[in-house]
């Protein structure tokens, strides 16, 4: 897993790229849901194998070209070469089962969830990394204020 710098150094490469071979790249900021609740009722020891364990998945969910990288905390971008945000779907969906499976078999009182958020550079783009990143940010945001309206939390 990268770090924040070495991820957006990423970045930077495979916008260089994307650029020269007319192709597109998606970056996807994802927030782990609930973990101040499981630091809080747990421990942070608990908080940091779930951060372990998200990103082993989020590992395993990806491609040999993908990158993940951790922002801080529980923040993660997962950076999709040659991908648009139609098709990251799938890298998306891969994750979501892995994450269902890991829930239904493991031994502890919360589930593991996540909001995220896409952003692509398509192809004559002019987006920089950081843009990216707070273009996905931002969608991120609006996921997890929609899913406390759904469950009415203000």
């Amino acid at each position: 897993v990268l770090n924040r710098k070495a991820g957006l150094a990423y970045i930077r490469d495979r916008i260089k790229i994307a650029k020269r071979r007319k192709h597109s790249l998606t970056v996807c900021y994802i927030d782990l849901d609930n973990l101040k609740y499981v630091n809080d009722n747990y421990g942070h020891r608990e908080g940091d194998k779930t951060i372990r364990s998200a990103a082993k998945l989020m590992k395993n969910a990806l491609r040999e070209t993908d990158a993940i990288c951790r922002l801080g905390g529980d923040e993660i971008l997962l950076v999709l070469p040659d991908t648009t945000i139609g098709t990251s779907i799938h890298v998306l969906e891969r994750l979501a089962e892995m994450i269902a499976r890991r829930n239904d078999k493991a031994r502890i009182p919360w589930k593991l969830e996540y909001s995220y958020g896409l952003a692509e550079f398509s192809p004559g783009g002019k987006h920089t990394a950081e843009e990216l990143v707070d273009i996905a940010d931002r969608n991120m945001y609006k996921m997890k204020v929609s899913k406390k309206h759904k469950k009415g939390v203000n």
